[in-house]
Order: structure tokens, then sequence, then C-alpha cells
């Protein structure tokens, strides 16, 4: 008896192995989408100005938004930030204004790149409200985009 009940066991134990790995692939399946960044006049965002963005990312069925942000300085000394603000809404109307911050540390003409993982939970929509420059010169090349996760 003691036999079957560990023969039993294993068959479980090596089932239950078998079914991982596929759960753990759908887990890792998600999809990216570029927000379209429209600078206010041309590609370059001036000094201590900002601009806005009504692109909507529908979250519905998804917990998490990874946020990619790229601006690139246009001065060898320039130092400061550049402050992406996302809102949220329940139906896609009213906008929470300040719901999530991506802040990138300006570094002379470099172009500096993050990526931060932004939990919606039963937030239904996510939208970048405004793009700050608060450095001391001028960036451009100004790149969002943004990968759901379920």
């Amino acid at each position: 008896m003691h036999k079957t009940h560990s023969l039993f066991a294993m068959v479980l134990l090596a089932l239950g192995m078998l079914a991982l790995p596929g759960q753990h692939a759908a887990a890792q399946q998600y999809a990216t989408e570029s927000l379209t960044v429209t600078v206010t006049g041309n590609t370059t965002l001036g000094s201590n100005n900002s601009t806005t963005e009504s692109a909507n990312l529908t979250l519905t069925k998804d917990d998490d938004v990874a946020i990619y942000a790229a601006v690139t300085g246009n001065a060898v000394a320039q130092t400061g930030n550049v402050t992406l603000t996302f809102g949220a809404s329940v139906d896609g109307t009213n906008y929470d204004p300040a719901f999530a911050t991506v802040v990138l540390a300006t570094s002379g003409n470099s172009t500096i790149r993050k990526v931060q993982n932004i939990t919606a939970g039963s937030v239904g929509y996510l939208r970048l409200v405004s793009i700050l420059n608060s450095s001391n010169g001028t960036v451009s090349n100004v790149v969002v985009k943004a990968a759901k996760k379920p």
C-alpha cells in the first residue's frame, strides 16, 4: 500500500512539473506600444518647459505596465531632470493627473534611458499627461514606449 501511494505521489509531482513551463511562458507574454510624443514646435524641449500628450493606454486586462523613456541632453554641462507624469482613470475620461512619474536625470549631452514598472492594479487607463524639462538645457530625441503585461 505504501509503494502505491509513493508511486502515485511521484506521478502527480511529475505531471505538476510538466505543467509549470507552460504557465511560466504564458506569464511572460506582453505587448509593446509606442506612445507618440509630440514636443510643441519641434523635437527639442527647452529648459523649464513642458509638453502634454494624450495617448491612452488601455489596461483593462493588464495589471502592470513597463515604461521605457529616453532623452538626449544638448549641452555638455547639462544637469537636471526630465519628468514624465502619467495620469490614471477608471473610465478613460476623468484622469487623476499625477498617478505616477518617471524621472530621467540628464547628464551632459548623453542619451539617458530608463525603464520603470508602474503597477496599475484595477486602474483601467493610463495617459502620459506631461513631460517637464527642468534641466539647465534643452533635450531632444524624446522617446516613450510602454509594454503591458497581464
